[in-house]
């Protein structure tokens, strides 16, 4: 906790939030009792906010990076109202919610005291614990819905380094500069932790194969238009 509370204070969310394109007003102590409660609704007997969630949300309950993010692009922080949303954001119902932790298991990003703190698009999302006594609390987890994948979970001190780099590297617009989920790769490849993002090694492997495939492609592509050319 040391660590993660000196890490906080280099971050310094002041100048972090003029680099959001928006910053909602604090939540209150009233918005973070009632994601409680609603946690507690779960089965979770005496969930906990964790620190950089409680820093972030201090300053603002909503942080949205780009202008005109159709509301998930960029990267959003959510606010409380948005966590108990989870089910929905992340998972499109509760039943779907079900499947997702019959498949992945009891410490996956399904478990009840698993919430979404942010997005990067509608099918990439990051995802905490409130549960002090998981081993997914003062974790992230990054899912890709449509892909059913679930990244194993990695400090958050990792996201928080990777948010912060990522608006040092970006616009407030949609144009240009990296994907935040390319600067948390480059973050855990950096901590020797790229192994354990199971999707970004996935990803890697498709671009070399679709490399090859590309070729191919134009390859093929080329020989039609000559033939064309020479039947015309």
């Amino acid at each position: 906790r040391n660590n993660l509370t000196l890490l906080l204070n280099a971050m310094d969310v002041e100048k972090l939030a003029p680099l959001f394109y928006s910053v909602s007003e604090p939540a209150t102590e009233a918005r973070l009792e009632a994601l409680l409660q609603h946690i507690k609704s779960r089965g979770v007997a005496t969930p906990v906010i964790p620190p950089f969630l409680q820093r972030l949300w201090a300053r603002g309950a909503f942080w949205e990076r780009l202008a005109n993010n159709y509301g998930c692009y960029g990267l959003n922080i959510f606010s409380p109202e948005d966590c108990m949303d989870t089910d929905d954001i992340c998972f499109a119902d509760h039943h779907l919610r079900e499947e997702w932790f019959e498949s992945h298991g009891p410490n996956s990003a399904a478990a009840p005291h698993m919430i979404a703190i942010a997005t990067q698009c509608e099918y990439n999302k990051y995802m905490t614990s409130l549960d002090p006594t998981s081993p997914n609390f003062n974790h992230v987890i990054q899912i890709v819905t449509n892909c059913d994948e679930e990244d194993d979970p990695v400090p958050v001190k990792f996201w928080l380094q990777a948010v912060t780099i990522y608006t040092e590297r970006t616009t407030q617009t949609l144009e240009g500069g990296p994907s935040f989920s390319e600067v948390f790769r480059e973050v855990l490849q950096t901590a020797g932790l790229a192994k354990r993002w199971r999707y970004a090694q996935e990803e890697e492997e498709s671009d070399v194969d679709g490399e090859g495939e590309g070729e191919e492609s134009d390859k093929d592509e080329g020989e039609g238009e000559g033939e064309g050319e020479g039947k015309g």
